[in-house]
This record gives C-alpha cells, sequence and structure tokens, in this order.
C-alpha cells in the first residue's frame, strides 16, 4: 500500500496516468483512459475536431497537437508504434487507431457472440 502523504501532489498524479499502452488489445478501456488523460491535460479537442486548415493552425494549436501527440505515443507499445510513423498530428494517429482496432473490436464481439450463440 502507498503512504499517500509522503508523495507529492505531481507525483500522486503521475502514479494516476499510468496505464498500460496500447498493445493492439482492449483498444476500448485504452480509449477510456487516453480520452481522460487527454481531457485532463485540456487537449481532447485535438482528436474529435477536424485538423485546421493550415493557415489557421496557431501556434497555441500546434503546441496542443504536440502535447496531444506525445501523450498519444507514450501510451503506445513498441510494437505498435508504426501507427505513427510519419503523422504529423494527433488526429490522424488517433483516427487510425480507431479505424484499425475499433473495426477489429467490433469484429471480435461479432466472432464472440456467434461462437457463444451456437
Amino acid at each position: 500500500m502507498v503512504d499517500v502523504e509522503h508523495f507529492s501532489l505531481n507525483k500522486m498524479l503521475q502514479l494516476n496516468h499510468t496505464f498500460k499502452p496500447f498493445d493492439g488489445t482492449n483498444f476500448k478501456s485504452w480509449k477510456i483512459r487516453m480520452n481522460a488523460l487527454l481531457e485532463e491535460h485540456g487537449v481532447l479537442d485535438i482528436v474529435t475536431t477536424d485538423i485546421p486548415p493550415e493557415k489557421d493552425r496557431t501556434e497555441e494549436w500546434k503546441k496542443r497537437n504536440a502535447v496531444c501527440k506525445s501523450k498519444i505515443i507514450q501510451h503506445i507499445a513498441d510494437t505498435r508504434l508504426n501507427i505513427t510513423a510519419g503523422k504529423a498530428f494527433a488526429f490522424t494517429i488517433y483516427k487510425e487507431l480507431e479505424k484499425t482496432y475499433e473495426r477489429k473490436s467490433i469484429v471480435s464481439q461479432i466472432s464472440v457472440k456467434s461462437t457463444s450463440e451456437a
């Protein structure tokens, strides 16, 4: 058991942010945790709204995108980092993860349901 009184607030917050990096499994659970983390850092909108046109990308938006991208990459296992290669925007990474792994989750759920009904 951790003695909370001996940790600084910063250390406690760091403990709360340690969750298993996404390794290709349990995407739905990982996404819930990631959304909470991004919301806490005030950058969830970076992955939920379209990338602004280049002329509208302010320095603030670019910094927020960098923070968001960093948080996502830090929570992806080495075996899955290839999905981030060459992508400059957190939005693009997140959409690629959703496209790849939410579909697999749905297929897996349908497959499980089909076999359990048989």
